[in-house]
């Protein structure tokens, strides 16, 4: 009974030989068959991949290469260029450090300004000595020796009204500065003389000591601008032959009249030191005078603020036929500044 038992088991679970696996009603197939294949078609491809990244990681990269390359080069250039100079230095003289230390630098070596420089720090109290002894000097032949021009002083100071009075007190106050252009340097002291005024003194290096410029300081010329106006009224000759004026220089509200016109002149106007009197001077319009005189107040650069009101030093002439008592011509730009080279 036992075995017939068995064998009907046995023939119910084995019935047609193999046994079927559960079927998905929609589509038909079989699900555990299906996964079983899904299964074993995956498993290859994620291991022939992770083979595939761990080959990558391991190899080496072309940039990598060329990275090691360049820098073995790079190396073995440095080291040649070391031993090459070793090599040098073997065959050269030793130089010792005491050999190639550097004395102080002198930026003004060789300009006008350099004896200023020099002594910048001694020249106010040396200025103020020497306007000391100038001003306690007896009379002009003692106070002659403390300028620049002493035969020029000599002629011309009788016949200058303004006489040198600067104030000497309160020294802490004054502004000292060295002034320079290509051809001359000078020491000035900006000051107020016995009347509170605002002045300039002017010194010049001469033979080794230091000089007062007379001339520059009171701004001496052949005429005051008074002086200029009633000799175009009484025409005398020597406005024809020119005369030296140490004044301002600007070039604002052109003024044209009588023979002078925009086209061929340039306007500019010169004043007295203290601006109380002035002319108007005339050149040649694109001339080379009128080039230099545009080049003192900075026409034709990229500045805002142009310059005005500039010391130079002009010889003017009278205007021609025709033009107004305050028309002058400009022949000649002496120098900028008021001291002459």
């Amino acid at each position: 009974m036992n075995d017939g038992s068995q064998n009907d088991q046995s023939g119910e679970s084995n019935e047609g030989g193999t046994q079927l696996d559960p079927v998905n009603e929609h589509t038909g197939s079989s699900v555990v068959g299906d996964q079983a294949t899904f299964e074993n078609l995956e498993e290859p491809m994620e291991h022939a991949q992770q083979q595939e990244e761990l080959w990558n990681d391991n190899s080496p990269r072309v940039g990598e290469w060329m990275l090691i390359f360049g820098g073995g080069v790079i190396l073995a250039i440095i080291a040649a260029v070391v031993l090459s100079s070793f090599i040098e230095m073997d065959r050269g003289e030793v130089v010792t450090e005491s050999e190639i230390e550097l004395g102080p630098i002198d930026y003004f070596e060789g300009t006008p300004e350099q004896w200023f420089r020099q002594r910048e720090a001694s020249l106010p109290r040396q200025a103020v000595e020497l306007l000391k002894a100038y001003r306690s000097a007896p009379n002009k032949e003692a106070k002659s020796k403390f300028v620049r021009d002493p035969e020029g002083y000599l002629k011309k100071e009788g016949q200058w009204g303004k006489v040198l009075t600067p104030r000497l007190d309160n020294l802490r106050s004054q502004y000292w500065k060295v002034l320079s252009n290509e051809n001359m340097a000078c020491f000035v002291l900006l000051t107020h003389d016995e009347e509170f005024l605002p002045t300039k003194i002017f010194f010049v290096q001469k033979g080794g000591t230091l000089k007062l410029d007379w001339e520059a300081s009171v701004v001496w010329s052949s005429y005051t601008f008074e002086g200029a106006k009633a000799a175009i009224a009484a025409k005398e000759g020597e406005l024809d032959k020119g005369i030296l004026m140490r004044c301002l220089l600007r070039r604002k509200n052109e003024f044209y009249a009588g023979p002078y016109n925009d086209q061929e002149h340039s306007a500019y106007m010169v004043s007295s030191s203290d601006k109380n009197h002035y002319f108007w001077a005339y050149v040649k319009r694109g001339s080379d005078l009128d080039t230099k005189l545009r080049a003192q107040l900075n026409h034709g650069s990229f500045i805002v603020n142009l310059k005005q009101d500039i010391p130079v030093t002009l010889r003017l002439k009278r205007g021609k036929k025709g033009a107004l008592p305050v028309q002058l011509e400009v022949m000649e730009l002496m120098h900028p500044e008021w001291v002459s080279p």
